[in-house]
Parts: structure tokens; sequence; C-alpha cells
């Protein structure tokens, strides 16, 4: 399991690893080190962007949810809301297609695996510091979504939010 918090520019700024799948994500935030870190803390000058699954705290911005109708001002919100937060899930797909191999490793020891994570995650920040834009224009041009992905990340990159996504 990876709890990973990204800037505007796909860069993993924390990762959390190694907790188990069947664990609810709140849970998972609050145990975290960042978890802990902003309950005693809090964030300043900057939100983190999370979806439903986590809870609502001062520096943890979700989309509104509810049964009821949204006003067109909450429904506004939700779309910039959850535009913001596809910058997790285009990074997390960056590392899936740059390295497509440890969909097969096969590791019994947990240890082995989030050592495995977390040597991608700090890979994936070293090749986006790296890279020149080009190359990695090149890298998404056999992904669907990248044009996706490219669009709010240029939209996006200017903000001053974080965004939180968990991958099982």
């Amino acid at each position: 399991m990876l709890q990973a918090i990204c800037d505007g520019g796909m860069s993993f700024i924390d990762i959390s690893v190694g907790w188990p799948g069947s664990l609810h994500d709140a849970r998972i935030f609050r145990l975290s080190a960042i978890g802990q870190m902003l309950e005693t803390d809090g964030l300043q000058n900057y939100h983190i962007l999370g979806d439903t699954a986590y809870p609502v705290k001062p520096y943890l911005v979700m989309p509104f949810c509810d049964t009821r109708d949204f006003s067109a001002d909450e429904c506004h919100f939700n779309t910039i809301q959850s535009a913001s937060r596809t910058i997790i899930q285009c990074a997390f797909a960056r590392v899936n297609r740059k390295f497509r191999r440890l969909k097969y490793l096969d590791m019994d020891k947990v240890q082995l695996v989030t050592t495995a994570i977390t040597a991608t995650s700090v890979v994936h920040n070293f090749i986006l510091q790296h890279d020149s834009q080009s190359s990695m224009a090149a890298a998404d041009d056999d992904y669907s979504d990248s044009s996706i992905c490219s669009a709010e990340h240029n939209r996006i990159t200017q903000t001053t939010c974080i965004c939180l996504q968990k991958v099982a």
C-alpha cells in the first residue's frame, strides 16, 4: 500500500509505504508521519487536496459530498478540486509507465517491497528534476491519457496545492 502526496509538478513530496491494503485511507493518513505532523503543526500557505475517503481538516480540502442537490458554487468547487487532484493520478500513471517491471516483481518480504516502492518514488523525482520537458513528453506518447495529464499539469503547476492519493 502506498499513500503519496505530490506537488503541482508531479514530484512526490511525501510517501507512506507498507500499510496493509485493508486499512482505510483516513486511518493510514492519521498513522503516517505526515498525518501526525500535520495534526500538531498544521500546514502554512498550502492545502492538501484529497478525495472523500480522507477526513476534513483545516489543511485537508475535500470535495462536497452530500445526498442533497449541490449549489452551482459547490458543483464548481467540486469540479475544480477534482481536476486539481488529477495531478497525483498522472504522477502514478507516469510511474507505472516508466517502471513497468514493478508489476512483475516477486517479493515475499514486505521490507523489500517498501524499499522498492520508496526507491521508485525517489527515481521518479530525480527523472522529473533532470529530464528535459521534451523527453518527458516523449515518454507520455504511449499513454492514452497523456493529453489529459499534460493539460492538467500545465494548468495546475502554478497553484499552491498538493494532492493526496492512496494506491492499493
